[in-house]
């Protein structure tokens, strides 16, 4: 039974599938050079540094971190209700990420809200 104010729900949206990725193949060897000719008095070429001089070395990996998020509309009564307890865990553990999406601040909140399922504000 529906109330008279309020539309319809709409459908959720199927998820697309995700499609295999190719295995990439691997190198081809690395060319050889031929030796560079000799003359009398001349110094070898000089070597350009190898790849690892020139790249910085990796950062270590990040550990995984829990997130938390939330959906949100600014004329949401509710929404701005609960807007300072979730502050307030965002203090209390720094360890965990918050966030909060406006879906009215795009098209593409909009679309994260309606993949969550989120039907009203």
């Amino acid at each position: 039974r529906r109330s008279r104010g309020r539309p319809p729900p709409r459908p959720i949206r199927p998820r697309q599938p995700l499609l295999p990725q190719p295995v990439p193949r691997p190198l081809p060897p690395p060319l050889k050079q031929p030796p560079a000719p000799s003359s009398s008095g001349s110094r070898p070429p000089a070597q350009p540094p190898s790849w690892r001089q020139r790249c910085p070395p990796p950062r270590p990996p990040r550990p995984p971190r829990l997130s938390r998020g939330r959906q949100l509309s600014r004329r949401c009564g509710p929404c701005r209700r609960i807007a300072p307890v979730f502050e307030q865990l965002a203090e209390e553990f720094p360890e965990v990420c918050f966030v909060s999406i406006d879906v009215e601040a795009s098209e593409a909140n909009r679309s994260v809200a309606a993949d969550a399922a989120v039907r009203a504000f």
